[in-house]
């Protein structure tokens, strides 16, 4: 069994690695091909359209994640019984949370939600939002389906449907919206993506449910009501990371004109590309805490830990360092002013505090320690929203103060699973060395960013970097031996 884990953990990492380099390098082609067909105010569009959407349809991570994990445990428990009466459970609350969300998102269309826009921009953004509504509806059907190539450890299957998705959407997008150029038929073309994605993973669920004794059955009301309860604090915890990222467009939309917010939505957009590019590990890694979890091996899981979250400190510090780089890309092609791009470079940093420590974040959830999380999250970015709410000033403080109340949450629940992760264990010094040494190199060249735009201190800068990274290749890697893992 324990060589049967490394294969699927090297396979689901091999295809997610497939799949989103395809998917960063259509999407960094796609955004600046559309972002210059139609400008930074319909592109504003379109941000503000998806933000009104994706509070909602975030209910799509909470439901995957958490049926995941106990669809998991029931798995590899070879306890048929409660995982048919768990997928029972998801299956028909996905059902009945469609035509509750159909009718919220007809009832905020009805309402008027185009007011905010003039003229033309109002009908454009009437059908934007009908897209992407539509768009969100597709996703959330397809999470009983994930949930399932999940918790059989097979993620590599959700990678194949998502580079699907984006083949369908890259063809469409050079094909069609060339005689448009319109943010209508782009929003359409995402919607369009979702169903490909959609088929190909009901598809492969089905497929693999044929191997083992699975039904739908009448369920039980203990297993409605644990599925209810254990989503509900997970959904708190992944609306807190979406509230923290759509709040602010509100607000920037008010004070600061649809323009800010399309400088805005470029952010949003690498927030993105930079979470498809790390979810290569971050899926795979989900399913194989689960399973050591699942199984008992909490050495294994603590192997895995210590590795993974140097690696998203080093990510995060990468981020930070080669801010200038990112400036001067955007300048360069979409011609957008260095001035607009300050606040650019402040949600840069959010985006590196936000990844900090995801291993972190991720065990929350296989600890099921969601619940008290959940709520020191929303304190926050409710706190987040009325400072930027009140607070005067340049749109430069959205971005500082996003990274700023972000990092209290998050350092909240790297201590809440502390004592899981190390139970009666001694503190590793090398660690703790190394990944301070990291987060002075963050401190570093964000100032070096704040004082100029030189490209020579952040190349020094990621010398210091690769060292520290060639310190954990030479010497904890070698000691850990977790590269039987991968």
């Amino acid at each position: 069994m324990h060589k049967l884990l490394k294969s699927d953990f090297a396979k689901n990492v091999k295809y997610a690695g497939v799949a989103r380099l395809f998917q960063i390098t259509s999407n960094i082609v796609i955004l600046g091909y559309v972002v210059k067909a139609v400008g930074l105010e319909q592109w504003g569009i379109l941000t503000y359209s998806l933000s009104v959407v994706t509070v909602l349809s975030l209910l799509q991570l909470s439901i995957s994640a958490a049926a995941a994990k106990r669809l998991g445990d029931f798995f590899h428990a070879r306890n048929f019984q409660a995982f048919n009466q768990y997928l029972s459970a998801t299956i028909y609350s996905i059902v009945a949370l469609v035509g509750i969300l159909a009718s919220i998102f007809i009832g905020v269309y009805i309402s008027g939600a185009a007011s905010h826009f003039e003229g033309d921009n109002q009908q454009a953004f009437r059908q934007v939002y009908l897209a992407t509504a539509t768009n969100a509806l597709l996703q959330i059907i397809a999470l009983p389906a994930i949930a399932v190539l999940q918790s059989q450890n097979k993620t590599h299957l959700v990678s194949k449907a998502t580079l699907m998705g984006n083949i369908v959407r890259s063809i469409l997008v050079f094909s069609i919206f060339p005689w448009f150029k319109e943010i209508t038929v782009y929003s359409m073309i995402l919607a369009t993506e979702s169903l490909s994605v959609l088929l190909v993973v009901w598809y492969q669920s089905v497929k693999s449910l044929h191997e083992i004794p699975v039904q739908l059955v009448k369920v039980s009301m203990r297993f409605v009501w644990d599925m209810l309860s254990f989503n509900l604090f997970n959904l708190l915890n992944n609306l807190v990371y979406i509230l923290f990222i759509q709040a602010p467009v509100f607000i920037i939309s008010h004070k600061y004109g649809n323009t800010a917010v399309g400088v805005y939505g470029l952010g949003v957009q690498l927030n993105s590309v930079i979470r498809q590019a790390i979810s290569v590990f971050v899926v795979p890694l989900t399913a194989q805490f689960n399973v050591c979890n699942a199984k008992g091996k909490h050495n294994e899981l603590l192997k895995i830990y210590q590795v993974s979250s140097l690696v998203f400190v080093f990510a995060a510090a990468a981020l930070v360092v080669n801010v200038p780089y990112a400036q001067w890309g955007l300048h360069k092609f979409l011609n957008v002013s260095y001035e607009e791009l300050d606040f650019f470079s402040w949600f840069i940093v959010f985006i590196a505090v936000s990844i900090l420590h995801l291993p972190s974040s991720l065990l929350t959830v296989t600890f099921e320690k969601v619940k008290t999380t959940s709520f020191v999250g929303l304190a926050s970015v409710t706190l987040m929203a009325s400072v930027l709410h009140y607070m005067g000033g340049e749109v430069n403080h959205v971005g500082i103060s996003m990274a700023l109340f972000f990092l209290i949450y998050d350092l909240y629940r790297v201590h809440s699973i502390r004592k899981d992760v190390h139970p009666g264990t001694k503190r590793n010094d090398r660690d703790h060395y190394i990944r301070f040494t990291t987060y002075g190199v963050m401190i570093v060249s964000i100032i070096a960013t704040q004082f100029g735009r030189s490209m020579i201190v952040p190349l020094i800068i990621d010398f210091i970097l690769g060292g520290l990274i060639f310190q954990v290749l030479r010497k904890y890697l070698k000691t850990a031996k977790v590269t039987q893992l991968v």
